[in-house]
């Protein structure tokens, strides 16, 4: 009764195993990608509407300088373009010659009705405004107002999307010159003020279409991916567990064989135990990742250091010194919300230049200046504590340190507030509001510096968990290398029994080409013929070695098991194989593989028998007799891809002598770039083959990889190496 080797299925288990864990990294790598990606539309878009709204703003201001170059323009006056009173100069309305009324139109009036055309056309609506307006209607806005203020700062231009009216909104600053003061003077300004702003609000729905249209692109692009690699896993499992099928029945005819072939795998078993043992002690590394921001130029010396900092200790410091450069300070302290415990803790706190023992504030505290800014989210501004602390508590605070005057401001990301920062001064009437106005900018600073802090530290937990991902999906090449490699002779072999030296240069961990060999008996003449061949599968690295388990197992089956002799007849039943194998009759795979094959067999007085076929791939053959490296052009036909039809290959025989050599290559040699884009050419192998033809075979190796380097340099390998010398 047949029986079921149970190693095979233990092998058989572990192969489920790992190519289940294959599909699981595969799934995390896609969608860390597709998050990334989409982030990356989302940003790229803001950089566009940003950039067009400064080309809007550009175009305002040459139409406005225009304008003023011109000391304004007469328009004939309508319903809708009325004269400007808020315009006082004596010509500002005249009539023509045939009585028309004319009105002058300033740049602002001339920038009112640019603003009603574009809204009316695109939405996109201008608004002229100041601190300081002539007319009413131009009073800045709440986020028009704190723009005005970040450019008294030396901010350029501000630009954010408001996210619940779905509007970008875009603000830059106009500067006083000549031609302003004739109205503008009598508000106090000098030429080079900033007198005000334009602001431009952009309506996002206009770009939501084309950005959703590219999200969908990239999701379906990631899921043909994903589907595809679970494809073609899918068929190498079941390519994998066929064969495994088919070796245990052998097995069984082979009984005589049964105790080696136990022991070799159990060699295996024990060799790829070992490696994995191996592969899980090495050590993880981790790679730090820097937030860099596209805006740091905008930012001030002071934020650039604060913001690069990573620990809170690092940015109370840095900060400290930030602040003594702008003001006198006796007393320093950054409050962080601890949210779990519902109290302000207060690390590193200087006193007088002396670091204080941490220590923390419940926010329920009542009398607590810094549990008032960080519950009421104010600032604090007390210049004589005895008079002002009514302000905001009911009692007299309970102090550290003694002081008369005080700065407040709280700490806040978006909408939420993370702490506070304080400076304390002994004297009365000490601070001013500059004083506030920096405390104010420097707690952003600290608020972003204290974000990316945390941050950071999420970071560092992610890319070890990346990393512990990464290293699995290796060791899992890894193995299966172990395993193509295992199916293949060893190349001490080929060395020992078929005369042959060979260069083996994978392009990837695992190969698409690979090297063969067998012996059978000639059942007409009696006398033993000896078969080998360089493949090259389509593709390389996973999909590559996919190919070359199929057509390594398919040459084994053809001689060995049918005992097909004729090379021309073997390349036909390969291409059956293949062509089954891979469903190409009703599939839109077109995968396959070139082959060069020789078939040697020994005659008497020293000749040798070689009959070559090749698909595709040719055969450099040298003759002691004349000196010379002929070359035998193979068919052009290929194995599998997109002939299904029946192939006919031709076979090339000719009588060869002790001493002559035969070279048997893939493409992965010659096609090779150089530095200077190259290819190595098959003109130049032959040539290479009459160079070092006169050494022993296992030196002409080495001077062909030699070469290789040479010619490659650093150049990246352009594909898998196959290279075969034999002796005769």
């Amino acid at each position: 009764m047949k029986k079921y080797n149970p190693y095979i299925k233990i092998i058989t288990n572990k192969l489920n195993t790992l190519f289940l864990i294959i599909f699981i990294g595969m799934g995390v790598i896609t969608y860390i990608s597709l998050r990334w990606n989409l982030n990356e539309v989302e940003r790229n878009i803001d950089e566009v509407v940003k950039n067009q709204a400064r080309a809007f703003f550009s175009e305002i201001i040459s139409t406005r300088a225009w304008n003023a170059g011109h000391h304004g323009v007469y328009v004939p006056v309508t319903e809708r373009i009325k004269p400007n009173k808020y315009l006082e100069i004596k010509d500002r309305d005249v009539y023509t010659t045939d009585s028309v009324l004319l009105t002058k139109i300033n740049p602002a009036f001339m920038t009112r009705l640019i603003s009603e055309i574009s809204e009316q056309k695109d939405g996109i609506k201008y608004h002229i405004t100041s601190l300081k307006p002539i007319r009413p209607a131009n009073e800045a806005d709440e986020w028009e107002r704190k723009a005005l203020s970040e450019f008294e700062l030396g901010v350029k231009d501000i630009f954010q999307l408001i996210k619940k009216d779905s509007i970008y909104r875009f603000m830059a600053p106009l500067y006083v010159n000549k031609v302003c003061m004739k109205c503008h003077a009598k508000q106090g300004y000098k030429i080079g003020d900033i007198r005000g702003g334009i602001s431009i609000n952009i309506p996002g729905k206009k770009f939501y279409k084309p950005v959703k249209k590219q999200k969908k692109q990239i999701v379906y692009m990631h899921i043909l991916v994903l589907v595809s690699s679970i494809f073609m896993t899918i068929v190498f499992i079941i390519i994998i567990n066929i064969q495994f099928i088919k070796i245990n029945k052998r097995n069984i005819l082979l009984s005589s064989q049964k105790k080696q072939i136990t022991i070799k795998s159990k060699e295996l078993h024990d060799a790829n135990s070992k490696i994995l043992r191996n592969n899980m002690q090495l050590e993880h590394q981790s790679v730090k990742i820097k937030k860099s921001y596209h805006n740091l130029e905008l930012l001030s010396d002071i934020g650039k250091k604060i913001v690069s900092l990573l620990t809170v200790e690092d940015i109370i410091t840095q900060a400290y010194d930030n602040i003594k450069e702008l003001m006198e300070v006796s007393f320093f302290a950054v409050g962080v919300y601890n949210k779990e415990k519902d109290r302000i803790e207060f690390p590193g706190t200087i006193m007088d230049k002396n670091v204080l023992p941490s220590y923390s504030y419940e926010t329920s505290r009542p009398n607590s200046l810094s549990a008032w800014c960080f519950l009421n989210k104010k600032e604090i501004y007390i210049n004589n504590l005895k008079k002002e602390y009514n302000k905001y508590l009911n009692t007299y605070p309970k102090l550290r340190f003694e002081a008369q005057s005080f700065l407040y401001c709280p700490l806040q990301i978006k909408n939420e507030i993370i702490g506070t920062v304080t400076v304390h001064h002994e004297k009365t009437n000490f601070f001013t509001e500059f004083q506030l106005f920096a405390l104010r900018n420097i707690a952003v600073y600290i608020s972003l510096a204290l974000q990316n802090a945390d941050s950071y530290r999420m970071i560092e937990k992610q890319m070890v968990v990346i990393d512990d991902k990464n290293t699995l999906l290796q060791s899992s090449i890894k193995y299966a290398h172990n395993i193509q490699n295992a199916m293949f002779l060893s190349k001490e072999v080929f060395k020992e029994k078929f005369n042959t030296e060979i260069l083996y240069i994978p392009r990837d961990i695992v190969s698409g080409d690979f090297y063969w060999a067998a012996e059978i008996e000639n059942r007409e003449t009696k006398n033993k013929i000896k078969y080998i061949a360089a493949v090259d599968c389509t593709g390389h690295g996973v999909p590559g070695a996919f190919l070359s388990v199929i057509g390594h197992n398919s040459l084994n089956q053809i001689t060995i098991d049918r005992r097909i002799v004729e090379p021309s007849n073997i390349l036909y039943k390969l291409n059956e194989k293949v062509v089954a194998s891979l469903n190409q009759e009703y599939s839109d795979n077109r995968d396959g593989m070139d082959v060069c094959l020789c078939s040697i067999e020994e005659l008497k007085n020293d000749k040798r028998k070689i009959v070559f076929c090749g698909a595709k791939l040719p055969l450099f053959y040298y003759k002691k007799s004349s000196g010379k490296v002929e070359y035998i052009k193979g068919s052009t036909k290929t194995i599998g891809g997109f002939y299904f039809k029946k192939q006919k290959f031709k076979d090339v025989e000719f009588i060869a002598e002790k001493g002559d050599i035969l070279y048997l290559a893939t493409d992965g040699y010659t096609d090779q770039d150089s530095q200077e884009k190259k290819r190595f050419s098959r003109a130049k192998f032959i040539q290479l083959i009459d160079e070092i033809v006169k050494y022993p075979i296992d030196k002409q190796i080495k001077i062909m990889n030699e070469i290789f380097v040479l010619h490659s340099k650093n150049k990246p390998q352009r594909d898998d190496i196959t290279n075969m010398i034999i002796q005769l």
